[in-house]
Parts: C-alpha cells; sequence; structure tokens
C-alpha cells in the first residue's frame, strides 16, 4: 500500500472514531432544560402556546347593568399549562370577575363586568390578558356604557323626493344623542311590507348596501336609533326614485333595416345597416358579372 493511501485511510479511520465518541457523549448527556414557551420531550424541544379570543366584540348596557363575555383559550401543541386571566379598561369602580380562573387550555371562561351604576357614559376599551408563566397574551373588547334612550336620527341624504338617484346610494342620517348603533331598512312601499335592504347595529352614521337597488323605482328609507337603554321608533321615512333604465336604441325612421346577426363579427360591425345599401352592394355585383367579356 503506498504512503498516499495509507494517510488517507488513517484519516478516515480518525474521523470514524471522533464521530462514535460524540454520538456517544450527547447520549449520556442529561436533557437541555426546556426554555420559557417549548416542552421537553425524548431530549427534544417542541414549541407551546395558548391563544385568547374574547366574544363578543361590543357589549352595549345601560349604567347599572352587568356586561358578560366569553373568554376562549385555545391550545397550541400540548400545553396544558393553566392560564391566568385578569381585565383592565372598565369603568371606574366597575368589577370584572372570571368563572373559571385561572383556565387550563383548551377551555373557556365567562367574564362578568358589574357595579356599573356610578358608571360615567361612555366607550370603553376593555383589554383581557392570558398569563401562563412567562407567555403573555390579550385581546380587547368594547364596552358602551349609557344613561339615558337614544333620542331620535334625522335623516339627510338621499333627500325626500329625490330623482335620478345611483342604485347603490350611501345613506346618511345626523348623530343621535346617545346612539351607540342604528338599524337602517328600505323598502318599496310606505308600510315597508317589503324591505329590500336593511341592516342592524351600524355603528357610524351612514351605510351603503351591498347589492344595486331596482332601476327606475320609487323606495322609502327609515333609521332607528339603539343604545343599552334602548332603542328608538323609527323615523319618518323619506323617499327617493332610483335612474330610470336606458331607453333602447331605435333604428332610423323611413328606412328599411337589415339586422346583422352573425357574433363572429365585432362588436363596432354588428347593428342595423339600410337594406337599400346591401340592395345596391348586390345590383353591383350583378353587374360586374354580366358586363365582363370573357376569352373565347
Amino acid at each position: 500500500m503506498s504512503v498516499c493511501r495509507r494517510l488517507l485511510v488513517g484519516k478516515l479511520l480518525l474521523t470514524l472514531a471522533l464521530t462514535a465518541a460524540l454520538a456517544h457523549a450527547a447520549l449520556a448527556a442529561p436533557p437541555t432544560p426546556a426554555l420559557a414557551g417549548q416542552l421537553t420531550w425524548n431530549d427534544r424541544t417542541r414549541p407551546y402556546d395558548f391563544v385568547i379570543t374574547v366574544t363578543p366584540a361590543q357589549v352595549d348596557i345601560c349604567a347599572g347593568s352587568d356586561a358578560f363575555f366569553t373568554v376562549d383559550v385555545g391550545q397550541v401543541g400540548n400545553s396544558t399549562d393553566p392560564v391566568t386571566l385578569s381585565a383592565s379598561g372598565q369603568p371606574a369602580g366597575a368589577s370584572a370577575s372570571f368563572v373559571p380562573n385561572p383556565v387550563t387550555p383548551p377551555g373557556s371562561s365567562s367574564l362578568a363586568i358589574g357595579g356599573t351604576a356610578a358608571a360615567l357614559p361612555g366607550s370603553y376599551t376593555v383589554t383581557v390578558v392570558g398569563a401562563a408563566g412567562a407567555l403573555v397574551h390579550d385581546d380587547a373588547v368594547i364596552l358602551n356604557v349609557s344613561n339615558a334612550q337614544p333620542a331620535l336620527p334625522t335623516l339627510l341624504a338621499p333627500a325626500n323626493g329625490a330623482l335620478n338617484v345611483v342604485v347603490r346610494p350611501t345613506f346618511t342620517w345626523n348623530q343621535a344623542a346617545h346612539a351607540t348603533a342604528y338599524d337602517i331598512e328600505v323598502g318599496t312601499d310606505p308600510d315597508f311590507s317589503y324591505v329590500a335592504a336593511a341592516a342592524g347595529g351600524v355603528v357610524g352614521v351612514s351605510w351603503t348596501p351591498d347589492s344595486d337597488l331596482d332601476l327606475g323605482t320609487v323606495y322609502y328609507w327609515r333609521v332607528r336609533a339603539v343604545n343599552g337603554c334602548g332603542i328608538t321608533p323609527y323615523s319618518s321615512a323619506f323617499t327617493f326614485t332610483t335612474a330610470p333604465a336606458p331607453t333602447p336604441t331605435e333604428p332610423p325612421t323611413g328606412v328599411q333595416l337589415s339586422r346583422l346577426e352573425s357574433d363572429r363579427r365585432p362588436q363596432a360591425a354588428r347593428g342595423w345597416l339600410p337594406a337599400v345599401l346591401l340592395l345596391t352592394a348586390a345590383a353591383a355585383a350583378v353587374y360586374q358579372r354580366r358586363s365582363h367579356t370573357w376569352p373565347r
């Protein structure tokens, strides 16, 4: 065996010996402690966590009433560490209680916000925090507190009696005192026996339907205000008429027309052509054939 070949075989044997020694040391070493957010299993680590979701996104109450939310704690991986819940942002003097607390994922808890009799009217952002060791997550919801019935809204647009209104109008009204949301109806008769479009719990003072109304149709619309203390009657209805349907194009009078039916022609070439032009072209073709002298 040559010297070069002996050196190559020696290096290979040395590499194999070192690899075996490292593998033996790794198996003999104690498991590496898990970091925050990890579980140790068969000397390997895998992530674990939880997620927190609070519903509904908004609750309206009258001062003195309790508000209720559901807190869902979802499981990521196989985590079973208890999640401790807390809340902040509720009205001054109000209490927040969770049942149960803590929650083992996957699980849920009921959040009750009480003691709101002295709460000032307004909108509050309530933040729910869940903590499991070093892991912390949160979710936020809205609590609207009122202390009086809402006022009746005033309609703005489309104006009463408006004509040629687009088929997908934006309805607007004024901000009614103490209102936190609005309901709107659009019908084809003053009694609203047929409602063509409607929405409930609209936040803000405008709304656009998801689909078009009919062309050339008389519509009626009305709005009512909502809050945690009650709902107003509907406002007096406004009426409007949508733009008429386009008038079909009529052929010229006094000339007989022929319709080109071939769909293979370009759009610009389709339409009505005076029959007299077609007859003239045909007559010219016949005359050309008759007047041509063929060689004998």
